[in-house]
């Protein structure tokens, strides 16, 4: 819309100041098409060290990506490691030196097993391929487990079935002290079984075994389940991407067939799905606020999980209540200038049917950017994941002869830590992701801008028989450096502009600050009409910033694109 308005007003917003500079330069007959003017210019590649600083930011991600590949593991995600420093369930572990049972394949073994899942911290823990399922009273029976189910609940290199009652010490190993617990997986840890449910009100000792439960698992990264969640949802992911691009293109579909109405169909679409979305929001924080206060109504210890996603979903629910009554105030003001919208749908259905290729443009886009954000999210899984191994101390706690509780240290474990460093990647690949987003989003504008120019300016002569396909050809050969530079400059100055807005309506009234206000006013009009006029007069992009911002500033065609920016992108 902003682009047929700015080729609207370009040609016909200030024709008569355009004719009366040309009646006095002499040139009455002078060409105002900005297609000529454009191919006039020289065709050679423009803001080219901008496509070089751009490449040059591609190979940074790349290295990130070749060195995250290289030391991350998908698997350390689901999966706790063990005291050698093996990650359950994985075919990626280091060997250490100094550590012989190091960088073992558990592919096979993909649950931890603590000695004591009381003292999980420092008690010695295995890999195993099932948690035990019934109790086991004995080392006979732990043995006859190893014989009939092959699970070996004791350490890797010992020899289990020559091992007596003196092999069984959970801090020391090599094989747990019995009785053992009839246990269950949580978050790929073996925890005792049904302590949650028998457990009394008065019962001491159980909800004191239960707190170290669950201060245990509270030592689960946050991040890990983050991307664990993501993770186990990636088909419904697939199936909202599937349902955007249907009413993307029923919404194409709806501008080409009913283009005065579009408008308006937006504005209603857009209040009742979000309306439908704050809603459903409330509605979960009400209900893991209902649970967890059943909890904690009998002194039940919660997840760290569990609070923050409460506090989550709450802090989610009052933000989209406050956005959903401002885009209900906007859309209560645009309402009335609906009708500046509708003759530019008019004129963008006439071009989506002049040139049909344009309707798989945004479809191309959807499927970029769709793919960028996956491949995106396995680099970072894999960051995130980057880790090294480190010694951790453990502790034995012990009664002295005065009944004193003392804590003796013994063997350590090996932990996988992550470097400090990799902050600094994650800083990185996060502004990778948000450049190259903004750059497929540019790419789009631009070639759209290029394919409506020609339409809206079309000249038989020079009419391009694939116009798509040459302004594709335009963009790769000619106009990387300057969708590279554009798309750089509007995301990174969106949050500015708005400052800058405010402070042009606080200097706007003050002769002394012109120069100010000046620099404001140009600042603020950094958005995506300067690629709409880059794709216009085939000008390099801060001279398009230029000649867009020269447009802006027209009393006549400001007022105009207000409007249109206001009922448009609402």
């Amino acid at each position: 819309l902003l682009l047929f308005a700015t080729m609207g007003l370009a040609c016909g917003g200030c024709s008569s100041e355009r004719a009366q500079l040309d009646r006095e330069a002499g040139n009455p007959n002078e060409s105002r098409n900005p297609l000529d003017r454009r191919r006039r210019r020289q065709t050679a590649c423009a803001d080219w060290p901008w496509c070089l600083v751009f490449g040059a930011f591609l190979c940074g991600l790349l290295v990130i990506a070749g060195f995250a590949f290289s030391m991350g593991d998908l698997q350390r995600i689901f999966s706790p490691f063990d005291c050698y420093g093996n990650t359950c369930g994985s075919d990626r572990n280091i060997r250490v030196p100094g550590v012989p049972l190091s960088g073992r394949d558990t592919r096979a073994e993909p649950y931890l097993f603590h000695f004591s899942d009381l003292f999980a911290t420092n008690t010695l823990s295995v890999c195993v391929s099932q948690c035990p399922n019934r109790p086991i009273d004995s080392l006979e029976e732990l043995k006859q487990v190893f014989l009939r189910d092959k699970i070996n609940y004791c350490s890797y290199d010992f020899p289990l079935l020559s091992a007596n009652a003196t092999h069984q010490n959970k801090f020391t190993g090599p094989c747990p002290d019995t009785p053992i617990s009839r246990m269950e997986p949580v978050y790929g840890r073996c925890i005792t079984a049904g302590i949650r449910s028998n457990i009394l009100p008065n019962d001491t000792v159980n909800r004191w075994k239960l707190n170290n439960i669950y201060g245990y698992l509270n030592l689960t990264p946050i991040f890990s389940l983050l991307l664990s969640d993501l993770y186990s949802v990636w088909s419904l992911l697939i199936y909202i991407f599937v349902l955007s691009g249907l009413l993307s293109g029923s919404l194409v579909a709806g501008v080409r067939i009913f283009p005065r109405l579009a408008g308006h169909a937006m504005l209603v679409s857009c209040a009742c799905l979000c309306s439908s979305a704050t809603a459903l929001l409330w509605w979960v924080f009400a209900d893991q606020k209902s649970q967890l206060d059943a909890k904690e109504a009998v002194n039940f210890p919660l997840l760290d999980l569990e609070t923050q996603n409460e506090d989550a979903f709450l802090v989610l629910s009052i933000v989209s209540t406050v956005l959903l009554l401002v885009l209900l105030f906007c859309l209560c003001v645009v309402c009335s200038r609906a009708r500046y919208v509708g003759p530019l749908f008019v004129q963008a259905a006439k071009c989506v049917g002049s040139v049909p290729q344009l309707c798989a443009l945004p479809i191309v886009t959807c499927l970029l950017l769709g793919s960028l954000f996956a491949l995106w999210l396995w680099t970072l899984a894999y960051i995130s994941t980057s880790a090294l191994p480190r010694s951790e101390p453990r502790m034995i706690p012990s009664i002295t002869m005065n009944n004193s509780l003392i804590r003796e240290p013994i063997e350590p474990c090996l932990a996988m830590d992550r470097p400090s460093w990799v902050s600094w990647l994650w800083i990185y690949h996060v502004a990778g992701l948000l450049w190259i987003g903004e750059f497929a989003l540019a790419c789009q504008q631009y070639v759209l801008g290029r394919v409506a120019c020609g339409w809206y300016y079309r000249d038989e002569r020079h009419s391009a028989k694939w116009p798509v396909a040459g302004a594709l050809a335009d963009l790769v050969w000619r106009r990387l450096g300057t969708v590279a530079i554009g798309s750089l400059v509007i995301a990174v100055t969106r949050l500015p502009r708005w400052a800058l807005s405010w402070f042009h309506k606080r200097l706007r009234n003050q002769k002394a600050c012109g120069g100010s206000d000046a620099c404001c006013v140009r600042c603020r009009r950094l958005n995506k009409s300067a690629l709409a006029a880059a794709a216009l007069t085939g000008e390099p992009f801060w001279s398009a910033a230029g000649a867009a911002s020269d447009l802006l500033g027209n009393k006549h065609a400001s007022l105009r694109l207000a409007a249109l920016n206001s009922a448009g992108d609402f």
